[in-house]
């Protein structure tokens, strides 16, 4: 038995079933077309029109690459541009102020001193 996904899970499948039927027809292409294409049957390109829950998403990344929509794939959650969640939350890590950062007291903060020794030969070291 198959687990019924919430609602906006759902009408996101659902949205997302329509969108790839409309490309499909825009371009043409018969459910008979993009199944012989991807090598399965009708009945699993219908399932991923309809937005059915249990169609894997490599059948649906290649019915993208078909469609030569397959880039939009990798857009659906690109952090860099598309993540307001993760932008609030990586501002709210952010520092309210940034102080100098103290250092620590080494021998670097003193004149070093070189030992300087005669081997018996004349020769420094």
């Amino acid at each position: 038995m198959t687990k019924r996904p919430n609602y906006s899970v759902q009408k996101a499948l659902v949205q997302l079933g329509a969108n790839i039927r409309l490309a499909r027809i825009e371009r043409r292409y018969t459910v008979e077309d993009i199944a012989k294409r991807m090598r399965v049957s009708s009945q699993t390109v219908m399932n991923i029109e309809k937005g059915k829950p249990g169609v894997s998403i490599g059948s649906v990344a290649h019915i993208l690459a078909i469609l030569q929509a397959l880039d939009q794939l990798s857009d659906i959650l690109d952090v860099s541009t598309r993540d307001p969640i993760g932008d609030l939350l990586r501002k709210e890590r952010l520092p309210k102020r940034v102080r100098k950062k103290k250092r620590l007291q080494s021998s670097l903060d003193e004149p070093q001193r070189i030992l300087i020794e005669s081997d018996g030969d004349g020769l420094l070291f």
